[in-house]
């Protein structure tokens, strides 16, 4: 049995899975908090603050408890964009920053730190709003992921895609730590969001075709 309970905004703040693992929530205030989180555009207690995942009572000697901690900041909207209409309740809520603790107690140990950049250009609908860059920090080596985009008409499936292009920046500890590349090329349906172009863990192409019912 799954047990859940929400506050008065109807956000989930606790869930205890079958196996008694829980899962606690917390959100920003509507005012936000300095520093991690501005006020909230619409007015609405929605933006997850933290989530901590507690073992269940009876788990395996050594298993933590976790916890990841999220920033964000205030993304603008198109231009042209009636934003003065609603008295600045189009701008969006983007993540920044996501840390993800090891809780002991009421002490906190940083495991890992996850830094994102967003495209900001308003001028620019296919852009603005998307994922620009991922840099992931574990063990003092941090791995980036810088992100392209494209529009254009595939000749393999004849309809329009977006075309992402992932440049994958890491290290390898065979080489003396030095840094080493993988790009990475995908397609994505503009008509119905779905994968056209895919890669599998063998680096193997992966092409998609649909029925009218968007069957494989």
């Amino acid at each position: 049995m799954v047990s859940t309970t929400y506050d008065v905004h109807g956000n989930l703040t606790e869930q205890v899975q079958a196996n008694k693992v829980k899962e606690s929530l917390s959100y920003f205030p509507v005012a936000g908090i300095a520093g991690e989180c501005p006020p909230g555009p619409a007015g609405f207690v929605r933006t997850l603050r933290e989530k901590t995942v507690t073992p269940a009572p009876d788990h395996e000697p050594g298993a933590p408890v976790l916890r990841p901690r999220h920033r964000y900041t205030l993304l603008s909207p198109l231009t042209g964009t009636p934003d003065e209409i609603y008295n600045g309740r189009n701008d969006c809520l983007v993540l920044t920053d996501e840390t993800l603790y090891e809780v002991n107690g009421t002490q906190e140990q940083t495991l890992q730190h996850s830094a994102y950049l967003t495209c900001n250009d308003p001028d620019d609908p296919l852009l603005h709003g998307r994922r620009q860059q991922q840099a992931i920090t574990l063990n003092g080596l941090t791995t980036t992921t810088d992100y392209a985009y494209e529009k254009l008409v595939s000749t393999f499936v004849g309809e329009t895609v977006l075309k992402t292009i992932e440049t994958l920046t890491g290290y390898d500890h065979g080489v003396d730590g030095k840094h080493t590349q993988k790009i990475v090329t995908l397609e994505h349906s503009l008509l119905h969001g779905e994968p056209r172009l895919t890669r599998d863990d063998n680096d193997v192409e992966i092409r998609y075709w649909y029925d009218a019912l968007l069957r494989v």
